[in-house]
């Protein structure tokens, strides 16, 4: 991170953090390594305060449990314990780049921004309302959080996504309309055989669209 003078406009130091957010050169200031989600550092042993939760960079972790069951990986990690794709700035659920998610006892519900709906949208409008277009659109949005980066499991999601294209269709469709969020319904991470690998992913279960806290 760059420390940039007002008159100046030119840098005036750079301070390195590791991707828990621990300083590995450099001051330990008010903002630092979350001031771009405006998280302020609290003053109290390097404690970072992220949303309704207090952070710790040094043990990636919080303080507090998590008011949200489900929402990661355990009640105190950090983003699911994945913080170069994933982030927690409200202290409450897992986000990604262009969205976010949460989890229950059995099942996962993956929230596409408003800004990630309208990105949806535009594509599948360019591409002519298939279900090639449908499957791509969300594999680009939520495709890469559910999958983390797996080959195997984002063909499988591509082949799931296209089957069930009609329904991802109307959803992005009516989330444009009325400004709310394309979101996907899935079962918790499950082991699936495909063509003969074994791997995890988040089976869908059906696309929906919402409104309200989960949708920005």
């Amino acid at each position: 991170m760059a420390t940039v003078g007002v008159s100046t406009n030119s840098v005036l130091s750079t301070d390195t953090y590791t991707e828990f957010g621990a300083p590995e050169t450099g001051g330990t200031g008010t903002y630092t390594w979350s001031a771009g989600s405006q998280r302020a550092a609290s003053g109290q042993a390097a404690q970072i305060l992220m949303g309704v939760r207090g952070y710790n960079p040094y043990l990636g972790r919080f303080d507090q449990r998590d008011p949200v069951p489900g929402g990661s990986a355990n009640a105190y990690d950090f983003a699911d314990q994945n913080p170069v794709n994933n982030a927690d700035p409200t202290g409450r659920t897992v986000h990604f780049p262009h969205g976010h998610y949460s989890c229950g006892i059995a099942t996962c519900t993956f929230y596409a921004s408003r800004w990630g709906t309208e990105h949806m949208y535009a594509w599948v409008s360019d591409h002519g309302w298939t279900a090639a277009a449908a499957r791509a659109a969300v594999g680009v949005i939520l495709g890469a959080a559910m999958c983390e980066g797996d080959p195997w499991c984002t063909a499988y999601l591509g082949i799931t996504f296209g089957l069930m294209a009609s329904d991802i269709i109307d959803n992005i469709d009516a989330a444009h309309n009325h400004r709310r969020c394309f979101a996907m319904k899935t079962t918790r991470s499950l082991w699936v055989y495909f063509y003969g690998l074994i791997f995890p992913v988040y089976q869908p279960l059906y696309p929906k669209n919402v409104s309200g806290g989960n949708c920005w």
